[in-house]
């Protein structure tokens, strides 16, 4: 058999190209992706980088938020003041050189020369720091609480909860809270009976215009789900829901607390400062410094929102027999106990049904309420 046999000038080329050398380098494809992949393992790197970063830069406010603790507590130690005594927010950073500390600003119960001694001692102990500018935690975000200056919001919010607690347990509330739901009741009723019955929101708590401001009112009450159509039940217990909020979202609640000692209430604070000074009614009722009289006179006051309202208007308490020693001594602590008591309800608003006439008296919230006092 023969087989075909190729010319010997077309065998010589093939055998040429067989011993040529491959072409070195990369097709387009396989450098685009080269390149894509440079990309992203960049792009992790500077990630991790910043993130290591930011790390370092939250690792070093740290230390300096914890030479300001050390720094306070000496002079706190020096100049005779009770650091874990101090309530949340009671001594505040100066803010004016931020993000600098620039040093104390106040102290609860120090003023003049004694709080200049204060912050004198305070500098003596931190400006020895290799520097006193944050880096990663804005200042207004560090708050006194707990004997300490935190920055932490979990944190703070713990310890929120337990002074509210703490502020309950220590006022005529304590082992009383049939006491406060009845208060709140009171509360709900007044709400329902200066409510309209329709119309737009604004029109329907226009009789609340001397007392609060109707716009940011209705405005946080939209925001509670409250619409042109909610009933006055619904309107009434959203608002109660609505102080709850707005005083549980105050830093310092002190302006209330003097308010109400004074007998007096603010327009731009009314809408909270009313709760309060039914509240603070209901205090002295269960307090030792209220007459007979009085008792009399407040039970039969709470079986209408009518009788709320005169009894508020008339300023009977104030002729009390008991009242300036109550005011003397006990008052503060039953009024912190109230706003104590509207945190907890803040906190739960959750569980409150707007719809519900005994939206804070029922099984449920009542079951809830002591779960949290630790009461039974």
């Amino acid at each position: 058999m023969k087989f075909f046999k190729l010319p010997d000038a077309l065998n010589r080329r093939t055998e040429a190209r067989k011993r040529k050398k491959p072409v070195l380098g990369f097709t387009l494809v396989e450098l685009v992706i080269v390149i894509a992949v440079l990309a992203i393992l960049s792009g992790v790197g500077v990630l991790g980088y910043s993130g290591y970063i930011e790390y370092a830069k939250r690792a070093a406010d740290e230390e300096l938020i914890s030479a300001v603790n050390t720094a306070f507590a000496a002079a706190c130690e020096e100049n005779g003041v009770e650091r874990m005594s101090l309530r949340i927010d009671e001594a505040k950073l100066d803010t004016s050189n931020q993000p600098a500390i620039k040093g104390i600003l106040s102290v609860a119960g120090l003023e003049g020369d004694a709080l200049t001694t204060f912050q004198t001692s305070f500098s003596d102990y931190f400006d020895g720091n290799e520097t006193t500018e944050l880096e990663a935690i804005p200042i207004n975000d560090i708050h006194f609480a707990n004997g300490v200056f935190i920055a932490d919001e979990a944190t703070l919010e713990g310890a929120r909860t337990q002074q509210a607690i703490g502020d309950f347990n220590n006022s005529n509330y304590h082992d009383n809270i049939e006491g406060l739901v009845q208060n709140v009741e009171g509360v709900t009723s007044l709400f329902s009976m200066v409510v309209g019955a329709n119309g737009l929101l604004e029109d329907r708590l226009s009789s609340l215009n001397s007392m609060v401001d109707v716009p940011s009112t209705v405005e946080g009450l939209k925001k509670l789900g409250i619409t042109d159509d909610s009933s006055s039940t619904e309107i009434a217990n959203a608002m109660v829901l609505y102080v709850a909020q707005a005083t549980s979202a105050m830093e310092d609640t002190s302006v209330l607390i003097e308010d109400i000692m004074s007998g007096t209430l603010n327009q731009n604070r009314g809408l909270m400062e009313l709760p309060m000074m039914i509240g603070m009614y209901s205090a002295y009722y269960n307090s030792k410094y209220a007459s007979e009289q009085f008792k009399e006179d407040y039970s039969s006051a709470m079986e209408s929102p009518y009788g709320v309202l005169m009894l508020l208007m008339s300023g009977d308490i104030a002729g009390d027999s008991g009242y300036t020693d109550y005011k003397d001594y006990e008052m503060r602590e039953d009024l912190e106990g109230y706003l104590g008591a509207l945190r907890l309800v803040d906190q739960n608003k959750a569980s409150v049904d707007i719809k519900d006439p005994n939206a804070f008296s029922n099984d449920d919230f009542m079951a809830l309420i002591k779960s949290v006092l630790g009461s039974t």
